[in-house]
């Protein structure tokens, strides 16, 4: 019987081993980690912005009496000039983007904008002679400027963390201003005139890659376009005390802007990486 027994036994595991022996091997293999998601800025991405500027002009008024001599004994002294602008603007960008390193990125890019930003100012006399003594109270000066539109094409040095671009820029800036000035007592000395400047510009912003191909961004910008000097005559001929007078003011185009706005990037989608 125990014979018997043990001969069973063996049989059992003789039929188990070769039963385990046909079963394929298992592989264990530990799970991948989470997929985390790359934004991928290198590449020319092309949008549209909208936001608001101030402009503020602390220009001088200016005058030359009839000799030629800026602000001679006859030139009557207006206390203040100063223009202080707003409005709304809107346009597109365009640009191109270098990864130089895993979190460094630099760019260029280049914008044109429509705007109003305007502003103006009235300052009633009397005023007084530079010489001594009052003009007439019915003298008074004014002057006002509107920024027409506006354009960049600046530089962009950025660093990436996560999906957000941190960056600061600068370069040429451009625009056309319509400026205007009087200054009348009794005689009217009116001067108009569009113009077009360059100067520089300069800021920072942040833009965030929300989804495929698209970005978000939000910008501020200084920009200097210099000083405009607007100088004319009397509009009429008047009596001889006018007579070789030009009235007028510095116009200074400076000021600052701020907006957000949206990126489609040529790149390439969101991209995945272990």
């Amino acid at each position: 019987m125990k014979k018997f027994a043990l001969t069973l036994t063996a049989i059992a595991a003789f039929g188990g081993s070769a039963a385990a022996a046909d079963l394929p091997a298992r592989v264990y293999t530990k799970a991948p980690p989470p997929v985390e998601a790359a934004y991928t800025w290198t590449g020319f991405y092309v949008g549209g912005n909208i936001g608001g500027g101030w402009s503020h002009d602390s220009g001088a008024p200016r005058c030359n009496d009839g000799a030629g001599v800026p602000n001679g004994a006859l030139c009557q002294n207006v206390p203040g000039s100063t223009i202080n602008g707003s409005g709304l603007i809107g346009g597109g960008q365009i640009g191109y983007n270098w990864l130089v390193g895993p979190s460094w990125l630099l760019g260029v890019e280049a914008d044109i904008q429509a705007t109003d930003i305007s502003g103006s100012t009235i300052v009633n006399g009397p005023f007084t002679f530079f010489g001594g003594g009052l003009a007439l109270p019915a003298a008074e000066f004014s002057a006002s400027e509107k920024l027409d539109w506006f354009g960049t094409a600046r530089g962009r040095v950025g660093a990436i963390i996560g999906p957000a671009l941190f960056y600061v820029t600068g370069g040429l800036a451009y625009g056309h201003a319509q400026l205007d000035t009087k200054f009348t007592s009794p005689t009217a000395f009116p001067a108009s005139a569009g113009v077009q400047k360059t100067g520089w510009t300069a800021g920072a912003g942040v833009e965030w890659g929300f989804a495929s191909n698209w970005s978000a961004k939000l910008e501020g910008l200084y920009y200097d376009l210099g000083t405009t000097t607007l100088t004319a005559g009397p509009a009429a001929p008047v009596g001889p005390g006018a007579l070789g007078f030009v009235r007028g003011k510095d116009f200074d185009l400076r000021g600052v802007i701020a907006r957000v706005g949206l990126n489609y990037h040529f790149g390439g989608p969101v991209v995945a990486k272990y």
